[in-house]
């Protein structure tokens, strides 16, 4: 007796019957073997179909390899406003001719221009990115050109993604990065900070401010209630820069001092212009509950 009784179908194809298996134990067959089991021809057809596609993309994407010498340039330090220009080289070791498209950069400050749009097989372009240290910022700058290829009408796909990066700096270099506090509600902000001078010529500090909002939360407890937050900038402040007037590789001490009113958030920044940069250190505190101070 069969485990599984079997019929025969048209085509030459077996369809089961019955199965004595109520709980999913596996499947077994007993006397017909997987070679008697045929594949419909319309499902013959569309397995070979689907094979020669993929195939065929295969063959088409390492028919068309376009090669980077590199997709990363670090520019290292750089002064604000500082322009700049690197080349990257590529070479089509394709069988095809690749056909490229306009670079996209994903940023005003950064500008790419290629040397050929059109490459057949084996030959070399280049592509220039030219890069504008943004001003107001300092630190790590990452900016991104994407490169396309024209697959056929109307159609795109990115090739790849090439990277510039530097160190952006001002003419004065902060000691920290972002000015953090965590006080209790009616408490007084101190804030001391410094900055060094790496400009090649003495600095005069005639233009500091600073910029924030307080975000007081009008419920009780420790938890934070998004929904009944109020907002108003902070007015009462003291900032000051001492001593006003440095030489090159002299430091000068910043001090940022207010009061909190309520449980909340302040966010904001510290602005210093200078003639020929000019940097914002982010100020950002949490003010919590005088009865819920010790809470996280």
């Amino acid at each position: 007796m069969d485990i599984f009784p079997m019929k025969r179908q048209s085509a030459g194809m077996f369809a089961f019957t019955g199965c004595p298996f109520s709980r999913g134990t596996g499947v077994a067959l007993k006397r017909h073997r997987f070679s008697q089991v045929k594949i419909a021809p319309i499902l013959q057809t569309t397995i070979v179909r689907t094979s020669l596609f993929t195939l065929l993309f295969s063959l088409r994407a390492l028919s068309q390899t376009l090669v980077f010498d590199s997709t990363l340039h670090d520019f290292g330090e750089l002064k604000q406003r500082e322009k700049v220009k690197t080349i990257f080289t590529f070479t089509n070791k394709g069988r095809d001719t690749v056909r490229l498209l306009p670079p996209r950069p994903t940023c005003g400050c950064t500008a790419a221009l290629l040397s050929d749009a059109v490459l057949p097989p084996g030959k070399s372009g280049s592509l220039s990115v030219e890069f504008t240290s943004p001003s107001g910022t300092f630190g790590l700058v990452e900016k991104t050109v994407e490169v396309y290829r024209l697959v056929g009408k109307g159609q795109n796909e990115r090739v790849v993604v090439l990277t510039v990066r530097a160190n952006v700096i001002g003419d004065v270099k902060p000691d920290t990065m972002l000015l953090h506090f965590d006080v209790t509600a009616g408490d007084s902000v101190h804030i001391r900070t410094g900055v060094t001078s790496v400009a090649d010529e003495p600095i005069v500090f005639d233009n500091i401010s600073a910029a924030m909002m307080e975000y007081i939360d009008t419920t009780s407890g420790a938890a934070y209630h998004a929904d009944r937050v109020v907002s108003s900038p902070v007015t009462d402040f003291t900032l000051r820069i001492t001593p006003e007037r440095i030489e090159p590789g002299g430091r000068a001490e910043l001090t940022l001092d207010f009061a909190t009113r309520a449980k909340g958030q302040i966010n904001g920044h510290v602005r210093i212009a200078l003639p020929k940069s000019e940097i914002r250190i982010p100020v950002v505190g949490v003010v919590r509950n005088r009865e819920t101070a010790g809470t996280p």
